[in-house]
């Protein structure tokens, strides 16, 4: 009977554990609710043949100038994040507890780029 029981909170642990993760979001390897940084800037970018955009953020972490992938911002199983809209992306990031301080747009070629600073808000 102890056996069971072990079992059974063991199971109910991990359960617990696997769905806190499964809301989570990734930049490389970090959480971005664990990134140690006061300022971070998100990129939102068209995604290449379909609707939506996929997130970059910069903060300050090094990067693997041969692909970007360690910048953009995944799930718990390494899917992007899909947004339907800039603003959509804003909006999320401010569920993340930052705020938007700054943007600004860049232009290469025929295309702009738009980038937002944004501030992790100190909660008491």
């Amino acid at each position: 009977m102890k056996k069971q029981l072990l079992f059974l909170f063991s199971f109910f642990c991990i359960s617990i554990n696997s769905l806190y993760a499964q809301n989570d979001y990734f930049v490389g390897d970090i959480s971005i609710t664990n990134i140690d940084a006061e300022y971070i800037e998100i990129r939102p970018q068209n995604r290449t043949f379909n609707t939506g955009f996929i997130l970059f953020v910069d903060f300050g972490q090094p990067s693997n100038s041969l692909s970007r992938n360690d910048t953009r911002l995944k799930t718990f199983d390494n899917k992007d994040v899909i947004f339907n809209s800039r603003i959509d992306a804003l909006n999320f990031m401010l569920s993340q507890d930052y705020e938007h301080v700054s943007s600004y747009t860049t232009s290469e070629d025929i295309a702009s780029q738009f980038y937002y600073l944004l501030r992790k808000v100190k909660r008491n």
